[in-house]
């Protein structure tokens, strides 16, 4: 049996602001170097 669609859902938003977390503590990571 496959996964509830929402459940799917969940974790690729979780996923995503996951990411653009990791993008923007990296962002200014490098901002903060330069």
């Amino acid at each position: 049996p496959g996964m509830p669609i929402g459940l799917i859902e969940q974790r690729l938003r979780e996923d995503l602001a996951n990411n653009l977390r990791g993008v923007q503590m990296e962002a200014q990571r490098r901002a903060g170097l330069i």
